[in-house]
């Protein structure tokens, strides 16, 4: 209980801090999102609240429940109120719980007018996608590997300023949807029984104050689980488990006898290792392979110790396609080696087929039209425009390198398809331009580059977004080269 008092401690400071020098609501800098330290704070206040010490329940209590607040987490504020309201007993619950509910619509309100979120409109959307993609795989699941790596990226279509999908589901936004979708029925069934045997043994607890604090806990994990997604998080996760085993313990009469020859012992070795070895051994391997003298080396040692963080890959994958100078067939080669490495690992993620895409297509550019390389660089676009078909710049990709290769109608195909999922995609328009004019289609060229024009006004006069900013994105010698060009 010391040592994870302490380290909330250290969290609380360390939110305030952040607060202080960077200002409110936090946008990132602890632990990179504000809802994980919420996550984190939420569920060890009710353990804090039962301890003997008056510093801790007057003093540190009352801190860490504002540092909880001065995250800005939403779903942080309503599981502040229902730890308030579980807590305490006769009026004082329903006067802290009111003046709880209160404060906490206010900070709600303050932290929609000082930082909008549009995740938290998008928010029921993503549970609609979830739920679709639970329906096509009931049983087990689209399988513990995560939404996003065995489904592909689920966009959602929601104008947002000049474009249509700039928004993706990387998580469900739900810890309980998210087991539901990545392990199906199985999975939320036995996750089920385990909460219903946790609750059991909380109203087991025969202190009446560790009873509360106990369901506090467990309440206050059930809130911050239902709005965001903590699968990909062991973190949270490993805490939470701590602070709920540490609560369960806890009940009233003589200290159970341990022996370090008894069953006790041999199953908290176990758990003790797993624990270690879920938290110790990715970190290890990055400190590790950071310790390599070469990109190549590192990336070999984490592929050898972490067989699914291909990070170094894809680092020498993209330094290749960074340069600048025309490849060598040694430049191809290593492209093509790291490359396989990641759409081996990640066979279901677009980022890894697009990067097979560009090294192939960089091969035809740079070393000619060989048959391997153009059926290389077809089979990853056509695998990224798969899992990924809302993106523009893929299929502008794939368009430009079959316009490369003559194949000006299923190049022009191509830029279309580009253009139906983002209307306002100006470098599309442009590749139309240039598409229509080598068909001699002159006026449809035109009418192209008038599109072109018009979706470059949609965003003058406002601040972009990333998303938005590809979008607009197209060299200036394009431009002046079309306008050159067109009657």
């Amino acid at each position: 209980m010391a040592v994870l008092g302490a380290a909330a401690i250290l969290v609380g400071a360390g939110i305030v801090w952040v607060g202080a020098t960077q200002g409110f609501p936090l946008s990132g800098g602890v632990f990179e999102n504000p809802n994980l330290a919420a996550a984190v704070l939420i569920a060890i206040l009710p353990l804090l609240a039962i301890s003997r010490s008056p510093i801790i329940r007057f003093g540190a209590v009352p801190a860490l429940g504002i540092a909880a607040a001065m995250t800005g987490s939403r779903a942080g504020l309503m599981a502040l109120v229902v730890i308030t309201v579980l807590l305490l007993r006769g009026r004082a619950r329903w006067l802290a719980g009111g003046l709880a509910a209160l404060g906490g619509t206010i900070l709600v309100w303050w932290r929609f007018t000082r930082h909008p979120d549009a995740l938290a409109w998008l928010r029921v959307q993503i549970w609609g996608a979830a739920l679709r993609l639970y329906a096509q795989h009931p049983v087990t699941g689209v399988s513990p590997g995560g939404i996003s790596d065995t489904s592909g990226t689920v966009r959602l279509t929601t104008p947002i300023g000049c474009s249509l999908h700039a928004r993706h589901m990387a998580g469900a936004e739900s810890s309980l949807l998210g087991v539901l979708v990545n392990t199906g029925a199985v999975g939320a069934t036995l996750g089920l029984l385990i909460a219903v045997l946790m609750v059991a043994a909380a109203l087991k607890i025969s202190g009446e104050a560790r009873r509360r604090a106990a369901i506090a806990t467990l309440a206050g994990c059930l809130v911050m689980a239902s709005f965001h997604d903590f699968l990909q998080e062991p973190g949270v996760l490993l805490w939470w488990a701590a602070v709920v085993g540490l609560l369960l313990a806890l009940r009233d009469g003589p200290p159970a006898s341990f022996s370090w020859s008894s069953r006790d012992a041999i199953r908290a070795a176990v758990a003790a290792g797993l624990m270690a070895w879920m938290t110790i051994q990715p970190a290890l391997a990055r400190h590790l392979a950071s310790s390599d003298s070469s990109l190549e080396a590192a990336a070999l040692h984490m592929l050898r110790l972490e067989p699914w963080d291909d990070s170094a890959a894809r680092a020498i994958v993209r330094q290749a396609l960074d340069k600048n100078a025309r490849w060598t067939w040694d430049d191809a080669g290593r492209a093509l080696y790291w490359t396989r490495h990641v759409t081996q690992v990640h066979p279901g993620g677009p980022a890894s087929w697009i990067l097979a895409a560009r090294v192939n297509a960089r091969i035809v550019n740079d070393l000619g039209a060989y048959a391997s390389a153009i059926a290389g660089a077809r089979e990853g676009f056509r695998n990224a425009c798969a899992l990924e078909p809302h993106l523009p710049w893929f299929w502008y990709e794939w368009a430009t390198l079959e316009r490369r290769l003559g194949h000006l109608e299923s190049a022009r195909r191509l830029a279309a398809r580009a253009l139906v999922e983002e209307p306002n995609f100006v470098p599309g328009w442009l590749l139309l331009t240039r598409i229509d004019l080598d068909l001699g289609q002159v006026k449809l060229a035109q009418e192209d580059f008038q599109r072109a024009h018009g979706a470059r006004k949609c965003f003058q006069g406002r601040k972009l977004e990333p998303y938005e900013q590809q979008l607009l994105r197209a060299p200036a010698w394009q431009w002046r080269q079309l306008e050159a060009t067109l009657p």
